[in-house]
């Protein structure tokens, strides 16, 4: 999971003290994004608790996302029942147990409005938004598996110029490419070996994920790291839909994640592959599409201009189907009369597009 903190965005994992025991707290002190009823907040996290061993709910919503706790992890949801319905925190058993009932739940679209002040280091080095973007389309198209015999050094396959000029500006002064054949490069030197292997993405496509270095950076980091992604993985179409595909489910969850922060919302679906494994395809169309465009973008022309402009789809301007991912009417006008804290990194209201759950089930999982 991914948590926003006044420091930025961090793994669950990243705030678990040495020494934590299962069953028991440990002492922490951090300051975590939380919801007062009313508006989001600030609120100081003293204890850290390590669940000992039991089974786990997971939500799997409309848009694809997922939200696994334990049966008592608190959630704030709006729910309805038949004519009725409400808001406030419902625990994850409860939940689920008002889905078998036929009750139905929306979990708001909540943007960050907390990002790391601090420049991350990795071997030394300030990672800038330019060495971001690298690391980036590194993940997206490089070859970085270099822990085995056949693959020793780094290499890169691209065909897009602007993506090769980007990337061969931005380690300048760390390794340089080298042409190998057709649209493949080699990159060479021992600091970007290093690099690699200290942002744990010297791994097989499947086992990729967002490196927590880039998690915990400044906000145009973030933007830099996932516009490098979008460049080497990412297609859009003629009516501006801009899709990304990956074989990493990891990676399809962090990408999803991370552009719930920045208040995009995507939709995720798998796909079989023709190796049988499969691959994981997000899927952002109107509005969303433009701020992407806006707030990330490409350094590809051509890949830019497709997403210039707002292009309305599924006849409604936010580009996805009301019925599936909106509020009813009846809830929004609740929900707006007491000036819901779905805001944006802007800090404006959202527009209230959620995630409708779909399918509970016990994954068993610690």
């Amino acid at each position: 999971a991914i948590i926003h903190t006044s420091e930025g965005l961090k793994r669950l994992g990243r705030l678990k003290p040495e020494g934590a025991k299962a069953g028991e707290f440990s002492p922490i002190s951090v300051d975590v994004m939380s919801f007062d009823s009313k508006s989001t907040c600030l609120a100081r996290a003293d204890g850290f608790w390590v669940e000992p061993g039991r089974e786990a709910i997971r939500a799997v919503l409309a848009n694809g996302a997922e939200l696994t706790g334990s049966h008592r992890h608190p959630m704030w949801v709006c729910w309805q029942n038949g004519e009725n319905h409400g808001f406030g925190y419902k625990s994850l058993l409860e939940i689920h147990d008002g889905i078998a009932l036929g009750w139905r739940y929306w979990t708001p679209l909540i943007g960050s409005q907390y990002w790391g002040s601090k420049v991350q280091k990795v071997c030394g080095v300030d990672i800038t938004p330019g060495l971001a973007y690298a690391i980036g389309a590194l993940v997206g198209d490089g070859s970085l598996n270099i822990s085995t015999p056949k693959c020793r050094s780094v290499s890169f396959t691209n065909a897009d110029k602007e993506c090769l000029d980007a990337v061969s500006s931005a380690l300048s002064g760390i390794a340089k490419l080298k042409y190998s054949v057709r649209y493949a490069y080699y990159i060479h030197g021992k600091l970007i070996k290093d690099i690699v292997r200290e942002l744990k993405i010297d791994k097989l496509s499947y086992f990729k994920r967002i490196p927590d270095q880039i998690l915990e950076s400044p906000k145009e980091v973030i933007c830099e790291f996932l516009s490098g992604l979008f460049d080497t993985d990412g297609t859009v179409e003629k009516m501006g839909l801009v899709s990304y595909c990956t074989t990493s489910e990891d990676l399809s969850r962090d990408v999803q994640d991370v552009l719930a922060c920045l208040g995009i919302l995507c939709v995720r679906r798998p796909k079989k592959s023709a190796s049988g494994r499969p691959t994981w395809t997000l899927s952002i169309i109107g509005r969303h599409a433009f701020k992407f465009g806006q707030l990330i973008g490409f350094k590809i022309k051509r890949k830019q201009e497709r997403i210039s402009k707002p292009k309305p789809s599924f006849r409604n301007p936010n580009g996805f189907n009301h019925n599936r991912y909106s509020y009813p009417d009846t809830i929004r006008s609740d929900m707006r009369s007491i000036a819901l804290a779905s805001r944006t990194d802007a800090g404006k209201p959202s527009d209230g597009i959620v995630h409708r759950d779909r399918k509970w089930h016990n994954d068993h999982k610690r």
